[in-house]
This record gives C-alpha cells, sequence and structure tokens, in this order.
C-alpha cells in the first residue's frame, strides 16, 4: 500500500538484494525541499505487489491527489519489449506498472516515456527491436514523439544538479550517469560508475532523449497483458511471462542496426 508517511527512510526501504539500503527519491525530495523549498511527498508500494495491489494504490492516490495524468517513466527501454523478442530486459515491475495502470478505471491520462537509449543494451535489449515496436505504435497510433531536454535548458540544469547532489550522497545511478554524461557531450565508453568497470559503454546523444507512447497502446500490443492484469505478487507476474514465452513457437530476434 502507498505509505502512510510523507516520507520513508532509506533505513526502511533498503534495497531488496543489492545489499544496501538504495532509496534515491528520498535524497531528491531532500534536495527540492533544502533547494527550492518544495514539499515533494514520496509514496511507496511493496516490491512484492503484483498488478492488482498496484493499480489499487494508484487508484487511491488519484483519487487522494485529484491527479487526472498517469507518466509511467522507464529508465530505459526495454518497458518497450512487447514479450515476444529474443532478450526483454529486467521485465518484471516494468509489466507490473503498465499492467496496474492500463486496467486503471479512474479517467485520467496514461502515458509511458522511456528515457536511456542504449542503457538496456547492457541487459541484452535489441535496440533494433525497440525501434521496430516504436514502428509498430506508429501504425498504432500510440506514440507520441520525443524529445531532448539539454543542458542549457533550466530543466536540464535542474537535473543535472539533482544527479550531482543524489550521486554524492547515494549509491550511484547507472542509468542517470549515463544520461547525464549525454546531456554534458560526453560520448563513447565514459565511465561513471565502478560498477560498470567491466562493460564497454556507448554514451551517446540519444540516451538523453524522451521517447513519449500512450500506455495503453503499449499494453495492448502485449498478448498476456489480460492475465498480467490478474496477478497478485511479483512472483505471479514473473510466472505470467515465463508460461507466455514458453508457449511461443519462436522469438523475434535481435538484429544490428545499420547505422
Amino acid at each position: 500500500a502507498a505509505s502512510d508517511s510523507r516520507i520513508t527512510s532509506p533505513e526502511k526501504a533498503s534495497g531488496a538484494g543489492r545489499g544496501f539500503n538504495y532509496f534515491p527519491e528520498y535524497y531528491l525530495s531532500k534536495y527540492f525541499l533544502a533547494t527550492h523549498g518544495w514539499d515533494v511527498p514520496v509514496y511507496t508500494i511493496d516490491r512484492g505487489s503484483g498488478a492488482c495491489q498496484v493499480a489499487d494504490v494508484y487508484a487511491k492516490l488519484i483519487e487522494t491527489l485529484n491527479i487526472d495524468a498517469v507518466l509511467c517513466v522507464d529508465g530505459g527501454t526495454d518497458s518497450l519489449m512487447f514479450g515476444n523478442e529474443e532478450k526483454l530486459g529486467t521485465p518484471t515491475e516494468d509489466s507490473t506498472s503498465i499492467a496496474a495502470i492500463h486496467s486503471l478505471k479512474a479517467p485520467v491520462s496514461k502515458f509511458l516515456i522511456c528515457l536511456g537509449f542504449g542503457v538496456d543494451h547492457f541487459h541484452g535489449v535489441s535496440h533494433h527491436l525497440f525501434l521496430e515496436n516504436t514502428a509498430t505504435l506508429i501504425q498504432d497510433g500510440g506514440f507520441l514523439g520525443a524529445f531532448s531536454v539539454t543542458a542549457q535548458m533550466p530543466e536540464g540544469q535542474m537535473l543535472l544538479s539533482l544527479y550531482d547532489y543524489v550521486a554524492s550522497v547515494s549509491v550511484d545511478s547507472i542509468v542517470c550517469s549515463s544520461v547525464c554524461n549525454a546531456m554534458r557531450g560526453r560520448f563513447g565508453n565514459v565511465q561513471a560508475s565502478p560498477r560498470t568497470a567491466a562493460s564497454d559503454l556507448y554514451i551517446n546523444p540519444l540516451m538523453s532523449m524522451y521517447w513519449c507512447y500512450g500506455l495503453s497502446a503499449v499494453a495492448t500490443r502485449m498478448p498476456h497483458m489480460d492475465k498480467l492484469m490478474a496477478t497478485a505478487s511479483r512472483e505471479e507476474v514473473g510466472a505470467v511471462i515465463t508460461t507466455y514465452r514458453n508457449s511461443l513457437e519462436s522469438v523475434r530476434h535481435a538484429k544490428p542496426m545499420p547505422l
């Protein structure tokens, strides 16, 4: 359920499986209050939830806060995998969020935004297939366009300042460090975290682009969506994804991009 307190401390939000406390939103909220005087609350959802519980939390927040739009933002691009691709990256949490938001009955606009083109190469995601899925969504009327936030814009300056602050007090984010390095004009194998030392990175200007979609258009392209919307736990989400993939006679294979 959504946290009863406005802010959950990082000590209470231990990053499961990481071996350390990981809660960058806590520090973002502190930064907004200290720098701009903005009281930005953080609402938490149990990480073991399925789509049904997540949808219930969103419905409560929509009613309580009088929300008219929900933006689901993915740090990466694997949320745009339909499920029949050779590699899906890390689909469980993305699929849970998309299914939960898609199932909402409240009259709200629903959007999916992907930031960090190329970051998920580390997890085997094919960006050829990401672009192919985007083309499919263009045919469906579900692609809403793309844009960049540059380092010269006020919003870009704030993002870079936010990242620098959080990175100085918490564990560095591979996605955020890649996006911010791209915004700063860095290119190629630029290492910002010891956690990527064994990887050959490809920092590039496409990483700082925001790719925007109608969330329900994406959900409609996932054949197992109905079953995902009925899940009651994280384990059930994983089982639905596995069962669907085991039912496929073939998958769409990754291809190099001819660029």
